[in-house]
């Protein structure tokens, strides 16, 4: 009766429900604890609108609270007053990924929505662990931090009509990106045109005009590494040892026509 619970709507049997008392005669206080068993969580959370009162303005609709598989509720009272700790798990769609990327949007009450109440209330929204924050929704009441995004309802706030997040891939820094480029660059028969092509510009500096006549000779640099690189670039560690040969080969033919 204190809880308002009918136990033939939610499923309680009388003979699993327990019920323990403690009175102290020198103040006459009394303490009651009780524990019950709810068979039928939906009708339990529908006829008694738990969710809407805990969860407040935010608009539950997309779970699916007939396919719970998870519910634990406590409820303590202290000085400040009555404390609610709630844990449930259930299907939803508020999480849609595309591509790399994972949007959350979690609705707000139509009759919450640009309205204002005597409240605060604070929002925290994990995302995939190997995804970061990229975008919030409304920017002014949130903060972000790795895959955690927090949304802030002060007194005096009006409700937002959803609280909106979107995560991704971890940005790569300047210098990863630059490394990871410089590597696929050096594999890539263009890398090493352009390395042969910068080769004769390096000595051209320095020789003068009589280098520019050997294009064929550089051509058919350009093409020999090529068919290394074609033969070889599945095989690192053969790949590695043909190209320094080559280098070595070319270095001593530099050297005998000087």
């Amino acid at each position: 009766m204190s809880w308002d619970v009918d136990p033939d709507w939610c499923g309680v049997s009388m003979n699993t429900a327990k019920v323990f008392y403690s009175y102290d005669s020198s103040n006459s206080t009394s303490d009651l604890w009780a524990w019950i068993h709810i068979t039928r969580i939906p009708e339990h959370l529908v006829g008694q609108g738990n969710l809407e009162n805990w969860l407040t303005g935010l608009d539950l609709t997309p779970v699916s609270t007939r396919r719970l598989s998870f519910w634990e509720l406590y409820k303590g009272f202290g000085s400040t007053g009555i404390y609610y700790n709630l844990r449930f798990k259930a299907p939803t769609d508020m999480l849609i990924q595309h591509g790399s990327n994972f949007t959350c949007t979690i609705p707000i009450s139509h009759s919450f929505q640009e309205k204002v109440f005597q409240i605060q209330q604070l929002v925290e929204i994990n995302m995939p662990a190997s995804t970061e924050i990229k975008q919030t929704l409304p920017i002014n009441m949130s903060r972000r931090s790795s895959n955690t995004a927090s949304f802030l309802v002060k007194v005096g706030d009006p409700y937002p009509a959803s609280f909106v997040v979107v995560s991704g891939s971890p940005v790569a820094s300047f210098g990863e990106t630059l490394e990871k480029d410089i590597a696929l660059w050096l594999l890539a028969p263009a890398g090493w045109a352009a390395i042969a092509s910068l080769t004769v510009l390096i000595y051209t500096g320095f020789r003068g005009r009589r280098i520019l006549n050997r294009n064929k000779l550089y051509h058919c640099n350009y093409k020999s590494m090529v068919t290394i690189f074609d033969l070889f670039s599945k095989e690192p560690i053969k790949f590695y040892s043909e190209i320094k040969a080559f280098q070595n080969l070319q270095l001593k033919y530099f050297l005998m026509i000087q």
